[in-house]
């Protein structure tokens, strides 16, 4: 690494910022032969007489002013824009590099530093102190603002990475435990193999001792179909008969029914040809014959109590 220039920066960075005068240098030169110039043509062609009025030097520094004025105003833009542009690189670059630059604009009117900056250009441009290396003190090296520059940039990637490596980390042992899974799994599946191999012999002397009692079993198991079979059978009969006799019983009640229906009409025959019948029908005709004589006097005697009222 490079040792700290006076500027408080490395030896690149400072090579930069003399560039960067030397461009403001020139910029101001220009600038400087561009009012001169003014002044010559002024005096070219405005100062032929001896003597002037005060009409005519006013009107004469009224020009100059103008000019001179605008070559300021051009000269001003200009130095703000370059800087512009220079501070618009050195973002470009930071954030290329993920990282964010903060700048102190009080300390460009510190004028101990503006001094200081002042006689690092004199010191750098003096062509009778050139072979001299120039010596500021009052240049300090920047400090990050707390919160921004490299730091915090490293530390943040540096937990990323961390907690990367322990995703990953768990992620190798999850799949170490599998691997070992399978593994034993495979070796459990090994000796399965290996035991159903040893004991395929005894299987087949064992098969052929239980062929007989597999015989016997398939034999029941034909007389309990058979069996089953039958009795499925009887009860479906069985079914059968009870629902034919439920069919002859509603058929029976059917009958029973119309009977007593018939039965309950000669009984109410019989009934209104009693003697009975006949008595109790003459009374009530001789009962509805009297509350008819009873309403129609009633009636009659309505109209003359009307009328007496009237008359009291």
């Amino acid at each position: 690494m490079s040792e700290q220039g006076e500027l408080g920066l490395n030896e690149h960075h400072q090579d930069q910022l003399v560039q960067f005068l030397r461009f403001a240098r020139y910029q101001r030169g220009q600038r400087m032969r561009a009012v001169e110039a003014v002044f010559k043509e002024t005096k070219k062609s405005r100062l032929n007489d001896s003597t002037f009025t005060k009409d005519e030097v006013i009107d004469l520094l009224k020009g100059l002013e103008k000019v001179l004025s605008a070559e300021l105003e051009s000269e001003l833009l200009n130095s703000s824009h370059t800087g512009l542009l220079l501070l618009r690189q050195l973002c470009g670059q930071a954030e290329k590099w993920h990282l964010k630059l903060y700048a102190d604009l009080s300390e460009l009117e510190n004028r101990e530093l503006l001094d200081a900056v002042q006689k690092f250009e004199e010191d750098q441009f003096d062509m009778a102190k050139k072979n001299k290396r120039p010596s500021i003190s009052v240049l300090r090296r920047l400090e990050p603002i707390e919160g921004s520059g490299v730091a915090p940039l490293l530390q943040t990637e540096i937990e990323r990475l961390r907690a990367e490596n322990d995703r990953l980390n768990k992620k190798f042992k999850a799949s170490e435990s599998g691997a070992l899974g399978v593994v034993s799994e495979k070796e459990a599946l090994r000796q399965q193999l290996e035991q159903a191999k040893n004991a395929e012999p005894r299987v087949k002397i064992v098969e052929k001792d239980n062929t007989a009692a597999i015989d016997e079993l398939n034999s029941k198991l034909n007389q309990m179909s058979g069996k089953m079979s039958a009795e499925v059978e009887a009860s479906k009969n069985a079914q059968r008969k009870l629902e034919e006799d439920l069919i002859n019983a509603q058929k029976r009640l059917l009958a029973i029914q119309e009977q007593l229906e018939m039965k309950e009409a000669e009984l109410d025959k019989k009934f209104s040809q009693t003697a009975t019948y006949k008595n109790m029908k003459q009374m009530l005709n001789k009962k509805n014959k009297q509350m008819k004589e009873i309403r129609a006097k009633l009636s009659s005697y309505e109209p003359s109590t009307g009328a007496d009222a009237d008359d009291d």
